[in-house]
């Protein structure tokens, strides 16, 4: 079993030297004897509450009650920057703002494991559309192309602009950044962040966020659930990169039919396998 390591922290000792210090998880698993002696052990700590009990199984002490998204973890959907090969497919998933943050993610897939990374964001507040644009383009590199930039339906309104009215998706065309409509069904965008949370074929979760990414992070770790409709996120609180994910992942398949081998025609299926073609 490979256990994911966290990321080493340096503190100062009293004696003021540097030391490397990491924390290294045992799980139940680990340990098959103590099941062996106590069968009971796993089933009386899910009897005090499935959040603590998976808190204690598990390690993952960001669970909170109330929290949407439980299956979030940082030990295991985050990961150090790396530099991505250029043949990957990359896309982006774009939230409008301006009195709150805009946000925009970049993504791309691994073609071989069909394995998603988000390795870029934006996330500011107070900029005009064509101010948005040029940043976007101001942070991708000269070579990125991408298959698809999706973005809010909500981009396609027009909003007047002087003596002309214009949407956002007017001002983007003219700073050569074309948007696809994404799929804003709140329901729908629930259930594709959770498949591409999920384990993929490997035992390791299909989605891998760059730890410099801490918007995204933060977001997907402190959203909490609608108690009046647990499937969806509570309104009014920042999820502005929650919903950037989602756009982004508009055309996701779910992560089951990943590295299925199709014997007739001897390639790896993946989550974008119809972004393969582009």
């Amino acid at each position: 079993m490979t256990i994911p390591l966290p990321p080493v922290k340096t503190v100062e000792n009293p004696e003021h030297r540097l030391v490397d210090t990491i924390f290294l998880p045992a799980f139940l698993e680990d340990n098959p004897i103590l099941e062996e002696r106590d069968p009971g052990y796993r089933d009386r700590l899910y009897q005090q509450g499935e959040r603590l009990a998976e808190a204690l199984l598990k390690g993952n002490w960001s669970v909170f009650a109330g929290q949407f998204l439980s299956e979030f973890s940082y030990h295991r959907h985050v990961c150090k920057p790396f530099d991505i090969p250029r043949h990957w497919t990359r896309y982006r998933g774009y939230d409008w703002g301006f009195a709150a943050a805009f946000c925009c993610l970049w993504m791309a897939k691994d073609p071989a494991s069909g394995r998603l990374y988000v390795y870029k964001e934006i996330y500011r507040a107070g900029l005009t559309d064509p101010q948005q644009a040029e940043k976007i383009n101001e942070v991708t590199e000269n070579w990125e192309r991408f298959a698809f930039t999706y973005a809010d339906p909500s981009a396609w309104t027009k909003r007047s602009t002087g003596l002309i009215a214009k949407s956002t998706y007017d001002v983007f065309l003219d700073h050569q950044i074309l948007l696809s409509k994404a799929d804003n069904n709140s329901l729908r965008k629930a259930k594709r962040i959770r498949a591409a949370l999920a384990d993929i074929h490997d035992g390791e979760p299909g989605l891998k966020i760059f730890n410099t990414c801490g918007n995204l992070i933060m977001e997907l770790e402190g959203l909490m659930s609608d108690p009046d409709r647990p499937e969806r996120p509570l309104a009014e609180q920042a999820d502005h990169a929650y919903d950037a994910l989602t756009y982004g992942l508009s055309n996701y398949k779910p992560p089951s039919i990943i590295g299925i081998k199709n014997k007739r025609n001897n390639k790896n299926v993946s989550p974008f396998y119809k972004l393969d073609k582009i």
